[in-house]
């Protein structure tokens, strides 16, 4: 005798696993998802806190920026005065070695970048913003380091060549000291425009981060 299927209990089991397989599928994606949520979210986080510790030393080289400024024009005031001491002239000549601090902070970018999960924000204008900031980190390291290799290569060199009164008193060295810095002058008022735009940049990426992370 030949044994009758039951079409409809096979029809229902197929049902049931079919159902299971679609149900575990969409909570995967769905904890995935909320994994992704919250990763996102800890990444912008970390950016709003490395954008703000970043705002507080641009805005310190900022004002050294300009504070070099008002020095680079005592010294060529200095130089162009004739009765202008050499140890006066040594000392504002002297304070062209200093250098602003140029600590910026990037773990968040190089980390999200290695790790691969800068999709994980899906804001595109967001990630423009962050994008178009870190470019200009970048940009600020290179016309410090320009100011930098200036420094050492021309300021340097001359004041260990001109160290007594009577060379730092004499017209070639007030010349060229005077031209030196002049050249250093238009590089730090780069460098200072440079600040104040990324200074910019940074205040509409908090506020965007702020604003994303409330809502």
């Amino acid at each position: 005798m030949v044994k009758r299927i039951n079409w409809l209990s096979k029809g229902v089991d197929l049902l049931i696993v079919i159902l299971g397989i679609t149900i575990a599928f969409n909570l995967n994606t769905w904890k995935d998802f909320r994994r992704n949520q919250s990763e996102a979210r800890e990444y912008l986080k970390s950016f709003l806190d490395e954008c703000q510790d970043n705002r507080t030393a641009l805005q310190q080289n900022l004002e050294a920026g300009k504070q070099k400024q008002n020095q680079i024009d005592s010294l060529i005031d200095c130089l162009e005065d004739p009765t202008c001491p050499a140890q006066t002239i040594q000392k504002r000549s002297l304070n062209m070695l200093s250098l602003a601090n140029k600590t910026r902070f990037t773990t968040t970018m190089d980390n999200i970048t290695y790790s691969g999960d800068f999709s994980l924000i899906r804001d595109k204008a967001l990630r423009k913003q962050i994008l178009e900031l870190y470019a200009s980190y970048e940009g600020l390291d290179e016309l410090e380091d320009f100011s930098l290799g200036y420094i050492k290569t021309y300021f340097g060199p001359l004041l260990l060549e001109n160290r007594r009164a009577e060379q730092l008193l004499s017209a070639s060295f007030r010349s060229e000291m005077s031209y030196l810095a002049l050249v250093y002058r238009n590089l730090v008022i780069q460098q200072t425009d440079g600040y104040d735009l990324t200074i910019q940049k940074l205040d509409a990426l908090i506020e965007a981060l702020q604003e994303r992370l409330q809502a």
